[in-house]
Order: C-alpha cells, then sequence, then structure tokens
C-alpha cells in the first residue's frame, strides 16, 4: 500500500508558518496557506506571487497556494499545520471547528505547554472531536527576511511530538512521520507540554534584560541577554519543570540535552551551549516589553507549569515568581487569563481520572 497523498494547509503567516511552506516545498510537496484576514496584508508579495523564497540552510523559491477564505482553505485538508502564536491557539480553534473533516489531523507547533488540551477542550465543545499533535518546539530556527523570504539558521535534527488522544498516537504518526521524519513520538502530550524549552529560556531572559529590550538598539537575543547570571535563573526554572514532569511520568530531560538532541551540540555547560550554538548566532531580540517571549510564553507555559505543579504540591518558587513580575511587567493576571486548569479541560479531575482522559480522550 503506498503511502497516503496528504492535502497539507499552513495556518500563519509569521517565521515559522512560511518555513513551513518552503520546507515542505522543497520536498516536492504542495501547500494551502491561509492568514488570519487582519494580517494578509503583511504577506502581500506572497499572495500575490505565490511563492516564498529560502535562504540560509535551505534555499530555493517554492510555490505555495494563498487563500483568503479559511473555508476554502480547509476544503478537503488532512493535515492542518497550526503555526501561530500560542496565545491565538483558542481563537484558532473557534475558527476552523466548523470546517474541520473527519480524516483531518491538526498538528500544533508548538504546543507550547497545554496546547493540544486547550484545543482539544474548545472542537469538543463545538461537537468536534480530531487527533491532535502536538510538537514540543518549532522544528526551525527562522526568521523572516523581506516581503517574501525566510532565513532558515537551524533544523532540528528531531522533535518530540504528543498526540491527544494518546491512544492515536501510532496512527497519527504513521501519516507524518513519511514528510516529517525529524517527528518522533512520545507516550502523550504531557511530555511535549512539560518539555517546553520555550518557557523555559524566554522569560527569564526577557524579563532579566527589559532596559536592554527598551534601549532601542539592535541586539543578539540569545548572545546578549542570556548571560551567565540569568542562565543560573534558567536552570532553575528547568530544575522546577524537570520535578513536574517526573511527578506526571512524563519523559523527562534536561535543556542541556535538548540542546545537545535538536543541534548536535557539544556537551558543557548551559551557559556555553547557549552562546556557541550556531542556530542561536543570527537570532535578533525584541524591542518591546510586550513580545511573545513574556505574552506567549508565560500564560501559555508557565502558568500551566505552575498549574500542573500544584496538583502535586511541587514547589515552583522560580517560575511562580517569574509569572509575578510578567504580570507586574505587562499589566496583566496571566493566572487568570493563560491555560490554568479550567482552560485546559481539566478542573476537578482526580489524577487517576486525569491520566486516562490524556489516554482515551473524551467519552463517547
Amino acid at each position: 500500500m503506498g503511502i497516503k497523498e496528504e492535502r497539507i494547509v499552513i495556518l500563519g503567516g509569521g517565521n515559522g508558518a512560511l518555513a513551513f511552506a518552503a520546507f515542505f516545498g522543497s520536498k516536492g510537496q504542495k501547500v494551502r496557506l491561509w492568514e488570519f484576514p487582519e494580517f494578509q496584508k503583511n504577506l502581500e508579495w506572497i499572495y500575490q506571487h505565490h511563492h516564498i523564497q529560502a535562504t540560509g540552510i535551505l534555499e530555493g523559491m517554492f510555490e505555495v497556494e494563498c487563500f483568503e477564505n479559511l473555508k476554502e482553505a480547509l476544503q478537503g485538508a488532512s493535515l492542518i499545520m497550526a503555526v501561530v502564536p500560542a496565545f491565538v491557539h483558542k481563537r484558532l480553534a473557534e475558527e476552523i471547528a466548523p470546517h474541520l473533516e473527519e480524516d483531518t489531523i491538526l498538528i500544533i507547533n508548538p504546543g507550547r505547554t497545554g496546547g493540544a488540551l486547550e484545543v482539544s477542550n474548545i472542537l469538543n465543545k463545538r461537537g468536534r472531536r480530531i487527533p491532535i499533535a502536538e510538537a514540543q518546539s518549532l522544528l526551525f530556527a527562522c526568521r523572516r527576511r523581506g516581503e517574501g523570504a525566510v532565513h532558515f539558521s537551524g533544523i532540528k535534527n528531531f522533535l518530540r511530538v504528543g498526540v491527544f488522544p494518546a491512544k492515536r498516537t501510532g496512527q497519527v504518526m504513521a501519516r507524518l512521520n513519511p514528510i516529517l521524519p525529524q517527528f518522533r513520538a512520545v507516550p502523550n502530550v504531557l511530555t511535549t507540554s512539560l518539555g517546553n524549552i520555550g518557557a523555559v529560556f524566554h522569560p527569564a531572559s526577557a524579563i532579566h534584560n527589559v532596559g536592554l529590550i527598551q534601549s532601542g538598539r539592535p541586539y543578539n537575543y540569545y548572545l546578549e541577554t542570556m548571560t551567565p547570571g540569568v542562565v543560573k535563573i534558567i536552570e532553575e526554572v528547568d530544575r522546577e519543570r524537570m520535578a513536574i514532569a517526573r511527578a506526571f511520568g512524563a519523559e523527562t530531560f534536561s535543556a542541556q540535552t535538548w540542546l545537545y538532541e535538536a543541534y548536535q551540540l557539544m556537551e558543557a555547560s548551559l551557559y556555553e551551549m547557549l552562546q556557541s550554538n550556531p542556530a542561536y548566532q543570527e537570532i535578533m531580540g525584541p524591542m518591546d516589553i510586550r513580545a511573545r517571549y513574556i505574552t506567549e510564553d508565560v500564560p501559555t507555559g508557565l502558568v500551566p507549569m505552575e498549574a500542573f505543579a500544584q496538583i502535586y504540591r511541587i514547589s515552583t518558587p522560580t517560575i511562580s515568581a517569574l509569572i509575578s513580575l510578567a504580570n507586574t511587567l505587562i499589566g496583566e493576571d496571566y493566572r487568570a487569563s493563560g491555560r490554568n486548569l479550567e482552560c485546559l479541560g481539566l478542573t476537578g479531575m482526580t489524577l487517576l481520572e486525569m491520566k486516562s482522559f490524556i489516554q482515551e480522550g473524551f467519552a463517547c
């Protein structure tokens, strides 16, 4: 039996979405691209010319079919690659729900912490129960360059992917691996959610470099913000994250192990690995404190980690302090508006019920 030809739709128009469009194009896969209407103007050149140029470690000009209408973009879709900030996963789930077909698989790139659970909770309320794959992080280190180009500075060697419900993992991976061999299945979405390395790296470095972010000068994010002192805080966040993962029986790995696996770096201190990673050398930092390193990675990363920790009464002083600092800095209550247990559909569940739910999904 031959490999099923997938009809791939990419939702989003940022760095990662364009990178996926170019990546699939380089493999000879036809792709459709859709962006929220208010942001389509940012893709005007691509919408007019139906091409994306890739530079860096992946080079070429690749065709992409662009859509303004979401229903038309999703018609006949078998694989949906959602490549949008995690704080719009809720909106995206609500908008795609009426247009999903039964054999569709949704892949969230990345899910951050609890992405598959949040999206499944929303879709279930609208009568849609499809398997959702959640990538631990974005497959690429990339940045948009100009009107119609995306620059690749790194492509991970492999990436952990969890599926909700976990019982459908084999079915989902059988369709994903022929076109995304870097994706490696893990037992369930607890591993990917509690392996959210973005939430480990970004909030600590951004919050402790507010002066640099607001300085108005260009700077390299990883090289300049991740100083030895900041990395000590990152290491403590990582220890707290791993303690939560161990409590839930999820696959546990350190940030250093992740860097080694993803980029094949020589094993060294976390500070040395962050500073020497070739994929990070060209990544410039934000110039607004409301950047995604805080406004995404705190409410959809640290907040659900803290919530999971409280189930087992695990102390997370560093994670909790960063959430409180972000609330003050941004003027939000991320514990209320972020991915708390209610948002994830886990409120009131016992541990046994939660583990069964993650394996089996919603009851019929």
